[in-house]
């Protein structure tokens, strides 16, 4: 599968390589959120409303979702090395136009390129893991992986709400696109310029044809579909709530200041960084991913519909948001069941496939939600608004659940190796 040379120098790039990949994740996810807690000072600057920053914000996934299809393909065709550059070089260069922008136009377009960018950040690794680690380590991989993803995400919520306070919103962006910078001349420097020759042979596509092809298979399948959507559902209280509308919500709902909401969703990254690993671990240990998919997603919309239906204490919204990620990490099974499913050659295309679903429900969502708040009266309360709204996020939980229940899986490690 792998033709090696330079033995422990290949053991050490396949190291470096991964883990480049998951700090570049990382700093995707930090991009994606950011947003979230500039919502006051991005409508003060640009003159506009709630809604209309809610639209800008998810630009980001209604290009992150349609990319995933030509992402998928070309990294199946060409592997993830030099794409993987070539994308953070672009979320560096578009996030300092966020930083610099002095329109909504402007702000717009910096925001599709930054999802343009992103767009590669998690095919690449997973890639990168399915194609030089076991299979039957992959849930676990794939758990760990994550952890650096969420500790991107939790800093786009507190430490960011904290630091946007001090300097303001566009000397923290522009502090973001230095911090990418600085990513971007590793990547250039440990990556494509070391001098190990190491290719990966029979695990690419042939042809862009032989991508297409694989792609149009795998969207074919029913089993590719029950599972992109349960994903879609799974990931939908992350994309939507913790990425955006969990800030504004505690604020007006439940009276928090806007550092103290910013730390209380970043509890939700907090559980991924705990679910992720464990449920990997234990569902590689009994070479099953569904179990875990129905169990944790009846258990979200269980533990998520209190913070949105009652007054609680900041401490026990923390604990139930915390709760809420570690059900929410059950979705990284969903890639695991989709690589578990399909060869190495087809493994970009199906990890965009359920990506590709997994974003465009992010996006559209993003947007309806900020939709749903202006279409109030004025004369509704504020607190309802927010709470008969935001009560999808919990609903998606059980919609999750009943996707999962049409999954029917065969794990790597019931076959002969």
């Amino acid at each position: 599968m792998l033709k090696k040379g330079g033995g422990k120098k290949v053991v050490i790039f396949k190291w470096t390589f991964w883990s480049l990949a998951i700090l570049f994740y990382t700093y995707e996810f930090l991009l994606r959120v950011f947003p979230s807690v500039m919502i006051s000072g991005l409508m003060g600057a640009f003159h506009t409303d709630v809604g209309t920053i809610g639209v800008i914000s998810a630009l980001y996934f209604y290009i992150y979702a349609p990319m995933q299809i030509p992402v998928g393909v070309l990294v199946d065709r060409f592997g993830s090395q030099k794409l993987l550059a070539g994308a953070l070089s672009l979320c560096v260069f578009s996030t300092f136009l966020f930083g610099i922008a002095q329109s909504l136009f402007f702000l717009g377009l910096s925001r599709i390129l930054i999802g343009l960018g992103s767009s590669f950040a998690f095919v690449c690794l997973m890639y990168v893991t399915s194609h030089w680690f076991p299979r039957k380590r992959l849930g676990l991989l794939i758990g760990i992986s994550n952890i650096l993803a969420m500790v991107g995400a939790i800093a786009g919520e507190g430490p960011i709400s904290l630091v946007e306070e001090l300097v303001g919103w566009r000397y923290t962006v522009i502090i973001l696109s230095v911090i990418g910078f600085a990513l971007t001349i590793s990547v250039f420097l440990l990556l494509l310029n070391q001098p190990v020759k190491i290719e990966i042979k029979k695990t690419k596509a042939k042809s862009i044809r032989e991508s297409i092809h694989n792609f149009l298979t795998i969207s074919r399948q029913k089993k590719s579909w029950m599972n992109a959507l349960c994903a879609l559902f799974l990931y939908l209280p992350t994309s939507g709530f913790a990425a955006l509308w969990g800030v504004p919500f505690l604020q007006k709902v439940h009276g928090m200041d806007r550092s103290m909401a910013g730390f209380a969703t970043s509890m939700i990254f907090v559980g991924w960084i705990v679910g992720g690993p464990l449920l990997g671990y234990y569902s590689d240990k009994i070479k099953k991913r569904r179990p875990f998919l129905l169990l944790f997603s009846l258990l979200g919309g269980i533990v998520f519909f209190p913070v949105i239906l009652f007054p609680l204490s900041g401490t026990l919204i923390y604990l139930l948001l915390f709760a809420v990620g570690i059900c929410s990490s059950s979705q990284l099974l969903n890639y695991a069941y989709a690589i578990d499913q399909h060869s190495q050659q087809m493994t970009g295309a199906v990890i965009a496939f359920t990506n590709f679903l997994t974003m465009l429900g992010g996006a559209v969502f993003q947007t309806l939600i900020g939709v749903f708040l202006d279409l109030f009266p004025q004369s509704t309360p504020i607190t309802l608004r927010y709470t008969f709204t935001m009560s999808i996020f919990p609903a998606a939980f059980f919609l999750s659940f009943i996707f999962a229940l049409f999954i029917r899986e065969k794990h790597p490690g019931r076959r002969k190796a």
